[in-house]
């Protein structure tokens, strides 16, 4: 389904019982909602399941020059307003947690529960900006596969990933506008230091991590669980940063085990 929010298109797929608990699932960069079609499968059987693609990124489509993350918060609100979710379990996914952080500082009360997975509440490094910024003049000069060539490596653990996987993944860069991928690299790279809300956060919150993940690494997972109260922590083994693809049944049996909770 496609709703108009704000000033972009917003697809969105809306699956499982009316009536049950509600999960939000935010995607991560440079990907779309169908990154989750493991979970999506698995868990709309009892639970309402709604996965939006960002704006810019699947089948939304971004008219402004520019994308931000305070500005994906705003969409993903407008859409639980216009199917009517007052709260929802929020699972933001690497940039769909940093959407979620923003979500936070906007609207705390939209929160039943909240996922992170494969994210951090940290600013980059030095090392992590030069690496954004040098995708982006890739990219502006030769595509989307300039973002396959430096992201693959990063967001899979490529030693263990199964071939169809790899080019799964692949295909689902590949679509994404170049235009995207440099907007939500700017995204990123501008995007506020989440560190100091993690004390503030009242609702349940699993952390789940990658043991190889370079891109949010388990001693960020580790610095949240720390800082937010009552914070679980969940470290995937053998597995780089895209873990509800690498590892979709562990990963699934943990958001059935957190919303059981």
């Amino acid at each position: 389904m496609v709703v108009p929010v704000n000033d972009c298109d917003l697809f969105f797929v809306d699956i499982g019982p009316r009536s049950a608990s509600p999960i939000l699932l935010l995607h991560g960069f440079p990907l779309n909602h169908t990154m989750w079609q493991a979970q999506l499968n698995a868990l709309s059987a009892k639970y309402r399941c709604i996965a939006p693609d960002l704006r810019g990124f699947g089948q939304s489509f971004n008219a402004a020059d520019e994308n931000a993350i305070d500005l994906m918060a705003d969409d993903v609100f407008a859409l639980m307003n216009y199917i009517g979710l007052d709260t929802a379990t929020i699972c933001g996914f690497s940039i769909g947690g940093y959407v979620s952080f923003a979500m936070w500082r906007k609207q705390p009360q939209r929160f039943k529960r909240w996922m992170l997975l494969d994210t951090k509440a940290s600013r980059d490094s030095a090392q992590i900006l030069a690496g954004r910024y040098k995708l982006i003049e890739s990219v502006s000069r030769n595509g989307a596969r300039a973002a396959t060539t430096a992201l693959l490596p990063r967001l899979l653990h490529l030693s263990t990933a199964h071939p169809e996987l790899v080019q799964k993944v692949r295909r689902m860069v590949m679509s994404t506008a170049p235009a995207s991928i440099t907007q939500g690299t700017r995204a990123m790279i501008v995007r506020m230091d989440a560190a100091a809300i993690l004390p503030s956060i009242s609702v349940p919150t699993c952390i789940v991590a990658g043991e190889h993940d370079t891109l949010a690494p388990v001693s960020e997972a580790m610095l949240m669980q720390e800082r937010i109260p009552n914070a679980s922590l969940e470290v995937i083994r053998g597995v780089g940063h895209l873990t509800p693809m690498e590892a979709p049944v562990a990963v699934t049996q943990i958001m059935r085990e957190f919303m059981g909770a």
